[in-house]
């Protein structure tokens, strides 16, 4: 059996392990016969079918969210041909952001009364946020177009636009929002798992699912552009449609993960950094050793924000952080991670 094969059974396995984990540990323990038996029909105390329903949801999220952030995190390094790239690179992540604030604010995804917050319809959030997301998205591609499409241009133009997006962002806290939105916005922005419904879950599914088959169909393609412009070209490779193209991709997937499950950050960043050190260059082997450590590293993250301080729940998206800040830093520190 090849290297590569005992490396992706190893990786799935460890998926597998921490999955078990999130699904049976907690404030009320669940055994693998508890759980073979509701998938299985059998009958089980309703309280142990109810735990299980919660916990199968926060766990299928995040293996789906944190495929997708692993997955497209490589994806703008590749592209970009810089090993910083990530969603965040692009603003998006702000720039849903901002689409929540203006759903939570004039449009009223749910009701706010002086002591309380009710979202009534979430999709009002989620479709704004969405929407932002794609928004800035098409700004970042228009205005880099000017300056020939290339990694060099995509870059300045996505940092110095996510800059604006936070600063308008800022504003509109400052301005118009009282306190009871700023905590609104604060937690949605905190980022959590548990929070996408079964049809929102099946959304996040598909769209990992797409934006992994849209990867792999160009992973040759990013293997050029990662060596430079003019090798693609002299391949046969269009850089400026490529790169086009893997941006949109990547922009829409993180953009339907966070108007769902919020902003997460750091997994895509660690996940892509690991598997660049353990596949190498390859875009057909990183990808979905990529897409496999984002989602171990999610589920792993939430596993401990819910159990470390039980029965508190510290939200996934400051545990991936915590986590994978230090993770990061030691990558960089061994100077592992490669250099273009």
């Amino acid at each position: 059996m090849r290297k590569e094969s005992l490396l992706a059974a190893f990786f799935l396995l460890a998926l597998l392990g921490v999955f078990l984990a999130e699904v049976s540990f907690g404030a009320y323990s669940l055994s693998l016969r508890d759980i073979i038996a509701c998938i299985t029909g059998a009958s089980v105390p309703p309280e142990v079918r109810a735990v299980l329903d919660m916990r199968l949801r926060r766990a299928l999220a995040a293996v789906a969210v944190g495929a997708i952030l692993g997955s497209s995190t490589m994806v703008l390094q590749s592209s970009l041909r810089n090993v910083l790239a990530s969603p965040f690179t692009l603003g998006v992540q702000q720039a849903a952001s901002i689409g929540a604030a203006v759903a939570l604010m004039a449009l009223y995804g749910g009701s706010v009364t002086r002591w309380s917050i009710s979202v009534t319809n979430p999709f009002v959030v989620s479709g704004f946020a969405f929407l932002s997301a794609l928004a800035q998205t098409l700004l970042i591609l228009a205005l880099s177009a000017a300056g020939g499409l290339t990694a060099y241009a995509v870059v300045l133009v996505s940092v110095t636009m996510s800059f604006i997006t936070q600063a308008i962002l800022s504003l509109l806290q400052y301005l118009y929002f009282n306190e009871i939105l700023v905590a609104a916005l604060l937690f949605w922005t905190f980022g959590d798992v548990g929070r996408p419904s079964w049809q929102e879950i099946h959304i996040l599914g598909i769209t990992a699912a797409l934006s992994l088959a849209v990867y792999w169909y160009f992973s040759m393609d990013l293997d050029l552009l990662m060596v430079g412009d003019d090798v693609a070209r002299s391949s046969g490779v269009n850089p400026s449609a490529t790169r086009v193209v893997l941006l949109l991709a990547a922009a829409l997937a993180t953009a339907v993960s966070v108007s769902f499950a919020g902003v997460i950050g750091f997994v895509g960043l660690a996940g892509g950094v690991m598997a660049r050190q353990i596949a190498g260059w390859s875009n057909r082997r990183s990808l979905p050793l990529a897409a496999t450590l984002g989602a171990t590293l999610l589920v792993l993250s939430d596993l401990v924000g819910r159990t470390v301080l039980s029965p508190i729940v510290i939200p996934v998206g400051i545990m991936t952080t915590i986590i994978g800040a230090p993770l990061l830093v030691y990558l960089v520190v061994r100077g592992k991670h490669g250099q273009h």
